[in-house]
């Protein structure tokens, strides 16, 4: 091949390497623009899932204070009212211990549901952080085999991280699970 063959190919490979490289950034610009998508659909979820755990914590407490109303006054009913007897009154006692152990549970259940619903929100953030990193990471790359590189470690990051997510949510279940059964315990008369 003769040096301006060469040269003439070279200068079309030139050509068709910023044509590349260009479809590259059009890739990276389209998976920010998915990735930034999905940070606003994620944080929109986090958002609902928290004012769903505040109400549903609100709505557990209303549920519980109206039930120990009705089940006292019919308890009170059963007992008759003016009967001040030592078995009625170790009865009222008893049955108070456990209405009281039956709100702290809900509390502490209530209380874990707004917990839970920090951590996921707190992960939230985190990924989107980590997210824009992975952007930033992507458009700097120059060449098909920068953006797979990035990319493949982009999916490890992300999988590691969901599981750290997962991780974290399950230990922070497994507190919550103990302080409600702790709480649901009557203490001793």
């Amino acid at each position: 091949m003769s040096t301006e063959q060469k040269i003439g190919t070279k200068a079309k490979t030139d050509e068709q390497k910023p044509v590349r490289d260009h479809h590259v950034l059009d890739e990276a610009e389209a998976a920010a623009q998915k990735v930034a998508e999905d940070v606003k659909a994620a944080v929109q979820k986090v958002e609902e899932v928290r004012a769903q755990s505040a109400e549903a914590g609100d709505d557990i407490l209303q549920f519980t204070a109206k039930a120990v109303q009705q089940s006292m006054e019919q308890f009170s009913d059963m007992l008759g009212v003016g009967q001040n007897g030592p078995k009625a009154q170790d009865a009222v006692q008893s049955s108070t211990r456990n209405f009281d152990s039956m709100i702290q549970c809900n509390m502490a259940l209530a209380n874990g549901s707004q917990e839970i619903a920090r951590v996921w929100l707190d992960s939230t953030q985190e990924r989107i952080s980590h997210n824009l990193e992975n952007v930033n990471r992507l458009y700097g790359c120059r060449t098909l085999a920068d953006f797979s590189a990035v990319q493949s470690d982009i999916m490890r990051q992300s999988l590691e991280d969901v599981m750290q997510r997962n991780l974290r949510l399950s230990d922070t279940s497994v507190k919550i699970t103990r302080e409600a059964v702790a709480r649901c315990s009557p203490s001793p008369h």
